[in-house]
């Protein structure tokens, strides 16, 4: 072994310790995480009949409710087990959004408690996601439902 070569390769030894530092560090995305993305995905997907019925509900709201549906669904698909926490934010915060959508488009309906239940479960398990996969988000009010309540609320309206 020449200088050189032993030069490089002793240059080479902090950078492998920080890649392997780092790659410690990353978080993941866990089975618990895709399984609440999944039960909000399909607890609403379930609810979509039921806004159909909903009296006073214009084309235009239906519409929309029926488009955030489906782009948290296809969003949902795309959270799996295992991939960086990081690459799953921009997915995450994009289910947010078009979850507020829907609110918005929904907002001034009389809804049936069954929809007003559904829409508060999802509610109350995108900040537990979001808190998953490191975005920061406001203490959730006290009271109301629990994580737990919630996901079998959007279970059940699979």
């Amino acid at each position: 072994m020449n200088r050189r070569h032993l030069l490089r390769t002793v240059a080479l030894v902090p950078v492998a310790a920080l890649v392997a530092c780092n790659a410690a560090n990353i978080q993941t995305v866990t089975k618990a995480v895709v399984n609440d993305v999944a039960l909000i995905a399909s607890g609403l997907q379930g609810a979509l009949p039921q806004f159909a019925t909903v009296t006073g509900i214009s084309t235009a709201q239906l519409a929309t409710i029926t488009g955030e549906v489906n782009a948290i669904v296809i969003a949902a698909g795309q959270v799996v087990e295992g991939i960086a926490a990081n690459l799953a934010q921009p997915i995450v915060q994009q289910i947010g959004a078009d979850f507020s959508t829907l609110q918005s488009a929904a907002a001034g309906l009389n809804l049936p408690d069954v929809l007003k239940t559904i829409l508060a479960a999802a509610q109350v398990l995108l900040p537990v996601i979001e808190t998953a996969v490191g975005i920061f988000v406001a203490a959730a009010p006290a009271g109301g439902m629990t994580p737990a309540r919630a996901r079998a609320v959007l279970a059940a309206a699979r």
